[in-house]
């Protein structure tokens, strides 16, 4: 998997604080000190049928923090290479032009918000 994270610019790094689940289970935290995009990339064994990433903010609960953007999922050279996850660049089905917003689960086409903060 790969994606790119940035924080806020003028948010404090406590707000910036984030994880990753895969099926459950955490494979990752991120602490960032900078306000740069980064690139990450994670090695992740799926199972037969469903399979979930979840990005959580463990910073302050202040309804800032870190910014998602272009995940990518493929599929080993062995299944094809085609990326299997839906909308991972956020282009569909909202407009973020005016800045940050919460948005209702099933309002980003792919995107499940467990408390619905995208």
């Amino acid at each position: 998997m790969t994606f790119e994270h940035a924080s806020r610019a003028g948010v404090a790094q406590s707000s910036n604080s984030f994880a990753i689940n895969f099926n459950g289970k955490r494979i990752k935290e991120y602490f960032p000190t900078d306000y740069n995009v980064n690139s990450a990339s994670l090695s992740l064994d799926a199972v037969i049928g469903k399979n979930t990433i979840n990005f959580i903010g463990t910073g302050t609960s202040d309804s800032l923090g870190q910014g998602i953007d272009n995940v990518a999922l493929k599929r080993d050279a062995y299944c094809g290479v085609e990326d299997v996850i839906v909308n991972g660049g956020f282009e569909q089905g909202h407009n973020l032009g005016h800045g940050w917003s919460i948005f209702a689960n099933g309002k980003i086409p792919g995107w499940i918000a467990a408390d619905n903060q995208i």
